[in-house]
């Protein structure tokens, strides 16, 4: 503001600006009187609630950082992918499985393949082993005693004939018992089959494929047949692996 000299010697002539008071007084003493500072008080209290609220959120994220870390939640990856893996989680593909634990297959199973058809190549049986091989039982049946076995037409020379052929049923020697089913699950040994004969002998069987027959030869020695094929007709006959041990039975 602007205070004019007046005559009877008052006020001086100056130009004050901002909260300063007039001068004035004896002997020209200048006294200053100050207002209130510039500026809005709300607006430095605004300021100030603001920053604060600043300082509570930084210091709430940095606490919950800490505590991500210690408890194993952390994810120290850069691109935000999180490595730590959770207890009883499966393993990623291509990880080595433990020492001893078995990998399924395809379907999910742990278990061994189909095993092959039992055969009776018991070598360790003390008769031994006189010949194995396929063998065709047709009208005229095989003679067991040779070696090779070979088809006879002769009623007193073949061990085995096929009877019929709907259903396929084998025939034993004229007039004797010396046929028997094996009811087990794997290829009987040479005892097994001569007691089964002894015991349980009948001069015809039904056959099928997978039919396992003991036969008492001519000459007294023990053979089994596992029956392979069969057919509607007495030229093709019955298919099957034929093993004769060696040994004579009296």
């Amino acid at each position: 503001m602007t205070v004019a000299k007046d005559s009877g010697g008052g006020l001086s002539g100056n130009s004050f600006h901002g909260s300063t008071a007039a001068q004035h007084g004896e002997h020209s003493v200048q006294i200053n009187h100050y207002g209130p500072p510039p500026g809005n008080p709300r607006n430095r209290l605004r300021i100030t609630l603001a920053a604060l609220a600043v300082l509570v959120l930084l210091g709430g994220a940095l606490t919950l950082a800490l505590w991500k870390y210690r408890d194993g939640t952390a994810d120290p990856d850069p691109e935000g992918r999180s490595t730590h893996t959770p207890s009883g989680a499966a393993p990623a593909p291509g990880a080595t499985r433990e020492s001893g634990t078995p990998s399924p297959d395809a379907s999910g199973a742990t278990g061994a393949s189909d095993a092959p058809a039992p055969e009776a190549s018991l070598t360790s049986d003390p008769g031994g082993i006189q010949w194995t091989g396929p063998v065709r039982i047709a009208e005229d049946g095989p003679y067991l005693d040779e070696k090779p076995p070979k088809i006879k037409a002769s009623t007193y020379g073949e061990d085995v004939d096929l009877g019929l052929v709907d259903p396929p049923r084998l025939s034993g020697r004229t007039g004797e018992s010396n046929l028997a089913l094996w009811p087990g699950t794997g290829m009987p040994t040479r005892q097994e089959c001569a007691d089964l004969i002894a015991t349980q002998g009948v001069r015809q069987v039904k056959v099928a494929k997978g039919t396992v027959v003991c036969v008492a030869t001519q000459e007294g020695r023990t053979a089994v047949l596992t029956i392979t094929s069969t057919s509607n007709n007495f030229t093709d006959g019955v298919m099957a692996q034929a093993t004769v041990w060696s040994t004579v039975t009296d």
